[in-house]
């Protein structure tokens, strides 16, 4: 059974798995751990900006650091939270494809689901036509990471959707690709129903 941990923000309560832990230093500095392995006390937020940016006057941190004030920069822990959560899932990703588990293209997608083999199709907010056939219990539109986000995420051009063909790689990459997802709430749409994350612009531009 999953652990569950309160979001010191906004007093939610959900399995540890669900929500970003962040290490204390003694000085009460925040680190944002991706691993969830970091020294150092372990706090918990939702995967959301607006539980990020309400952590400098929550009191449930105060209580928790002992009285001592935190040194908090949300901005620094949001781009901290982005960057560290879209490597995780572009290595997620590229194991996949060197694994023979990863399928890109809306097509792939669809094959993979007709004959069972998908284990989790992602599929982005601003992709239409044959995309519309993407659903059930093992596919998720999300709402920020669009087609251009997607592709850096893959490591090529624009991408409407893929599919993971192994269990635990569709669970980590599922649980991470939605974090992300989350943690674009506050980023404005490019007007395509999406955004692109600074991670994602950064890969894609590098070619990485």
């Amino acid at each position: 059974m999953d652990q569950v941990r309160t979001c010191l923000a906004c007093g939610r309560e959900a399995p540890r798995e669900l929500l970003l832990r962040f290490a204390a230093a003694p000085d009460g500095t925040l680190l944002f751990d991706a691993a969830g392995k970091a020294p150092g006390r372990g706090l918990y937020t939702c995967p959301s900006a607006a539980c990020m940016n309400g952590l400098p006057g929550s009191p449930r941190l105060k209580k928790a650091l002992g009285g001592r004030k935190a040194g908090i920069e949300p901005a620094t822990l949001l781009e901290a939270a982005r960057d560290q959560i879209g490597g995780r899932v572009r290595s997620l990703l590229s194991l996949a494809r060197k694994s023979g588990h990863l399928l890109i293209g809306t097509d792939e997608s669809l094959g993979a689901l007709r004959t069972g083999s998908a284990r989790f199709v992602a599929v982005a907010p601003d992709a239409a036509g044959r995309s519309r056939g993407l659903s059930g219990e093992r596919c998720v539109r999300l709402g920020r990471v669009d087609k251009l986000a997607m592709g850096g995420l893959v490591g090529g051009g624009e991408c409407a959707a893929f599919a993971i063909l192994d269990d635990g790689l569709a669970a980590s990459v599922c649980r991470d690709l939605l974090r992300l997802d989350s943690l674009l709430d506050d980023v404005p749409a490019n007007g395509r129903g999406g955004t692109v994350s600074r991670s994602a612009r950064r890969s894609r531009e590098t070619g990485r």
